[in-house]
């Protein structure tokens, strides 16, 4: 089975935030960072500190994480919005899955008891005995989506050269 390649990270994605006991380590390992601890001793001696603390004083690390997290969740937002501008237009759907859309409501009423396979293997059968004439309504939304897409897509070409034009200018 061939190994699973990590999907590349999007450099503009804002960085998830580090929990309050994150925090705690960072501090506790820059104050003991000349001591010759393991870095497992290291962990291991700092899970214990941060076991033994008060609430009192984790609260800070606590409010630090919860400052952090407002900012992230602001930033993740703002880069969403950013990343719904930059999506290109979907592709229509082909006229057999139209028609599948519109037809697997009664044959799933007419075969409760089917997997998706039978459903989808009926739907098959049914959309290959259908006449041309039967089959029109759905090849013409196709087109029109065709179309619509065609135009959408040209827009959002046009829009990314000028955004890619810009950047380079910068």
């Amino acid at each position: 089975m061939p190994k699973k390649t990590k999907k590349a990270r999007d450099p503009n994605r804002p960085k998830r935030p580090l929990s309050a006991y994150f925090l705690f380590a960072a501090d506790f390992r820059a104050k003991y960072a000349g001591d010759t601890l393991s870095t497992v001793e290291m962990a291991k001696t700092c899970g214990e500190e941060w076991k033994q603390q008060s609430e009192k004083a984790k609260k800070p690390f606590v409010e630090a994480a919860k400052k952090s997290r407002k900012a992230y969740l602001k930033a993740m937002e703002k880069y969403k919005k950013q990343q719904e501008k930059t999506k290109p237009p979907k592709r229509p759907l082909s006229a057999f899955f139209l028609f599948m859309q519109e037809t697997r409501p009664v044959v799933k009423e007419r075969m409760p008891n089917a997997s998706v396979q039978e459903i989808s293997k009926e739907m098959g059968a049914i959309w290959r005995n259908m006449t041309d004439d039967e089959k029109r309504p759905f090849v013409d939304k196709n087109q029109e989506g065709k179309a619509k897409y065609a135009g959408e897509r040209a827009r959002w070409e046009k829009k990314m050269r000028k955004q890619t034009g810009a950047a380079a200018e910068e």
